[in-house]
């Protein structure tokens, strides 16, 4: 049995805990009587006259009349209040509420007005940006836009012009005979571009039209780029255009895709309106090139990039369709064809697809005498590349050791996974190697070695230091490549002895 202490005790914890709840409920009983405040967006500003003094509408519908605590603030259509709500059904007005916009989307300012007002391109027509708290703002600059609707846009962000991220800037003097190899693939290239404008008269009276564009898909590194820029340039050497670099607009696919609503929607327009502009300018097809074009052009459904693609894919062949008389010759370059939506390159649109291949024994040593002749001290380039394309392919650069299902075996080297850009690492390394040698001596000695030839031991060396690093990467693609092209099933890899 508690004692009468112990029961005053419970009795008194029981009260203060039935106290506590008390003042709760009380405080819910008087936050229901206050009268109940709500968000309005101001719609119109009705100024005083004689009669009336000024009125604000909110909502669309309701009047309040602006309070002494704004009397000195800025009201702008479009701002958000802090409104109440009384009993009787009165409304009135508590303060402005500064909301930051949300971002809604990126449109390109088409104009801006002797006063001032900047005008912002919307499909067809253009509409007045309702707020501009940026400086610094140019006809052609992207801005990311945000608020209740595109009538009351207000800027939030300066995106730049989207030309400076995908016009290729790069003196653009390349041609056929600085593509090194790649037979197969510059004779399908030059057919799909030359052919249309050489033989103009057969095209005509077959009733034939050029061909959209191209697909070009290999391996990285093997020269979709460069065969890119020599179609561009042959474009406009056909055409007896000393301006080339006008003719060739570069964008990788993943410079395309932003977090913007729209935006990459808008860079698509703006890449095709320059390939329009061109033809326009100096009469003859601008070449619009996308590399890594899988990351834009995927195929739809799939779920990659939240489903981006069904807008981005729809509106990258609304243009390709909208190209009447070769506005523009499109390349793509991707080393995943299967990933791309079959709509793009079906017959009609992307509807050339040329296959760039690794570079065989013959083509890589093209390659290498192409940079070795750009190395002064290199003094017969010819002889050192045969040298080193043979030293590429040789077992002395073998990297794993193959077993086909015929029991034969087969050294899988380092020129089977060579490509362009490896071989040009190579000459540079080779360069390097002179160079630390005559950093190892000091005065006539140092002048003498410079003036030494970069010889076949220098890219033999580097290729040696290539071979090495690649021995640590796995080639189980390359390897499955290698058995399809010569239809033969690998049935055992193991480490190069």
């Amino acid at each position: 049995m508690p004692t009468e202490q112990e029961v005053i005790e419970q009795l008194k914890a029981a009260l203060t805990e039935a106290t506590e709840k008390l003042k709760e409920q009380d405080k819910i009983l008087k936050d229901l009587a206050e009268p109940p405040g709500m968000l309005a967006r101001l719609t119109n500003i009705i100024p005083k006259d004689a009669t009336h003094p000024e009125r604000l509408i909110i909502d669309e519908r309701l009047f309040v009349l602006r309070p002494k605590n704004l009397e000195k603030v800025r009201l702008e259509i479009g701002d958000y209040l802090h409104v109440e709500k009384s009993t009787i059904g009165s409304v009135a007005l508590i303060d402005k509420i500064e909301l930051p916009p949300q971002p809604m989307a990126v449109m390109k300012v088409a104009e801006i007005t002797d006063q001032g007002r900047i005008m912002l391109e919307a499909g067809d027509t253009v509409i007045p940006l309702h707020k501009n708290p940026l400086k610094g703002v140019e006809i052609g600059d992207r801005l990311v836009v945000g608020g209740p609707s595109p009538f009351l846009a207000i800027a939030i962000e300066n995106l730049g012009k989207a030309e400076k991220h995908y016009q290729f800037n790069d003196e653009l003097n390349i041609n056929w005979n600085d593509v090194g190899g790649q037979a197969h693939a510059k004779a399908m290239l030059r057919e799909a571009i030359e052919y249309p404008i050489i033989h103009a008269d057969l095209y005509k009276s077959l009733g034939k039209k050029p061909i959209k564009g191209v697909l070009l898909e290999g391996p990285p590194g093997c020269g979709k780029t460069l065969l890119a820029k020599a179609a561009a340039g042959a474009i406009a050497k056909l055409h007896k255009s000393a301006n080339e670099l006008s003719g060739y607009i570069y964008i990788k696919g993943p410079e395309v895709l932003s977090k913007w609503v729209g935006e990459a929607e808008g860079t698509i327009r703006n890449l095709f309106n320059m390939a329009r502009a061109h033809r326009q300018k100096h009469g003859y097809p601008a070449v619009v090139f996308i590399d890594e074009c899988e990351s834009l052009l995927s195929r739809r459904g799939t779920g990659i990039s939240s489903d981006m693609d069904k807008t981005i894919v729809p509106a990258f062949l609304a243009e390709l369709d909208g190209l009447n008389d070769s506005g523009a010759m499109v390349i793509l370059a991707t080393n995943r064809p299967d990933r791309l939506d079959p709509a793009v390159v079906r017959e009609g649109r992307i509807d050339r697809r040329i296959r760039v291949e690794r570079p065989n024994q013959t083509d890589s040593a093209q390659i290498f005498e192409l940079y070795l002749k750009k190395v002064p001290t290199c003094k017969a380039p010819k002889e050192v590349a045969s040298l080193a394309a043979e030293h590429l392919f040789s077992p002395a650069t073998g990297l794993v050791t193959l077993r086909t299902a015929d029991g034969d075996t087969f050294p899988f080297t380092l020129g089977h996974v060579a490509s362009g850009a490896m071989l040009a690492g190579i000459v540079d390394r080779s360069t390097s190697l002179v160079l630390h040698e005559a950093l190892a001596v000091s005065g006539t000695k140092r002048k003498a070695v410079m003036e030494m030839p970069l010889t076949g031991d220098h890219v033999i060396r580097a290729t040696g230091e290539v071979h090495q690093s690649m021995l640590k990467v796995d080639h189980s693609d390359d390897i499955r490549a290698w058995a399809e092209a010569r239809k033969t099933k690998i049935v055992g890899v193991a480490a190069y002895a």
